[in-house]
């Protein structure tokens, strides 16, 4: 930091001396060009957007908006970036992760690129060299229900296993870092689905990575969906779990239709199930209950023969939700 005649002054402000020395030096009454945060986008909802486009001038400013290797780096200013970011928490998405902590999280296995890796190796590596920073990688433990996305190994790697830290899935959460590879082995396999837990555990005992007298613990035993259904159903009945916490742009009209399609897209996912449905819906008695909703669907009135087969599953939809 400098001030205006030219002194330069530490900013480690974990050394109290350097406190005291800004302190002294260089506060006023007003911090001036401070910042909220420093941001590269904004991604959000239609309400969030009017927001930041309705602030005014004052508070625009205190968004600072930079490039994103600026947020992404330390590289450029690593003296303030370091005690800006004391504590920082890193939270990435990825598909898979193995044993080790070693995590693919944009191409697979056969060379297909699912998405573009961003900056979640910067993130990964910052958390890594800041002081009391964790990195946090989440995913779904399982592809569908048929495959594990824990896995022994896989043969495509975005973040290293030397870089392994916090991975969560839907079960817990496994605390790597700093781990020998046989804990890392141990918790990772209480965070998978209980259908591939043994399979893991068996080929990590194959290759010597993990005792074979361990075993799982009873409490990580039943990772199952329906387990997490239960819990689930059971906290919603008692207010946790709204389905949109923090509000939504949505009507209380597109509310109730959101239920009702997402009840068609649970019933069709398949040729069978997709028929069978069509032949329940073919036999709906009209309802003028939900005309409100046709309206909004543009299905008030049908006129072509996909039109009425429409209209006829959204009234069945309604009539299941509702």
């Amino acid at each position: 930091m400098v001030d205006a005649s030219g002194n330069r002054y530490d900013t480690d402000l974990f050394n109290y001396d350097n406190i005291q020395a800004i302190q002294k030096h260089c506060l006023g009454n007003k911090l001036k060009q401070g910042s909220v945060l420093h941001a590269a986008f904004f991604l959000g909802s239609p309400w969030f957007y009017r927001w930041l486009h309705n602030l005014s001038n004052n508070d625009r400013h205190l968004f600072q908006m930079t490039a994103v290797s600026q947020v992404n780096e330390l590289y450029g200013g690593e003296a303030l970036d370091r005690v800006q970011r004391v504590k920082a928490r890193f939270i990435n998405t990825c598909m898979k992760v193995d044993l080790l902590g070693a995590a693919a999280s944009d191409t697979l296995d056969n060379n297909q690129v699912v998405s573009g890796v961003g900056g979640q190796y910067n993130f990964v590596a910052m958390a890594q060299t800041l002081e009391d920073s964790r990195s946090i990688l989440m995913l779904r433990s399982t592809h569908k229900g048929k495959e594990s996305n824990i896995v022994w190994k896989y043969p495509y790697c975005t973040i290293p296993r030397h870089l392994r830290d916090m991975v969560i899935t839907e079960y817990g959460i496994a605390d790597l870092r700093g781990q020998s590879d046989e804990e890392c082995v141990k918790r990772m396999i209480c965070i998978a689905d209980s259908k591939f837990q043994e399979e893991l555990r068996l080929t990590a005992v194959k290759y010597q990575k993990l005792d074979a007298n361990w075993m799982i613990p009873n409490e990580f035993k039943a990772n199952t969906i329906e387990t997490l259904q239960s819990k689930y159903l059971d906290l919603t009945k008692e207010g946790y779990f709204p389905q949109y916490p923090y509000g939504s742009d949505f009507t209380e009209e597109e509310l109730v239709i959101i239920k009702a399609l997402t009840y068609l897209k649970a019933n069709t996912k398949s040729v069978v199930s997709k028929i069978k449905l069509i032949l329940v819906a073919l036999f709906v008695p009209k309802n003028n209950k939900h005309k409100k909703y046709m309206q909004r669907m543009g299905l008030d009135n049908p006129q072509t023969s996909e039109e009425k087969l429409n209209h006829k599953l959204l009234l069945l939809a309604l009539n299941k939700t509702t």
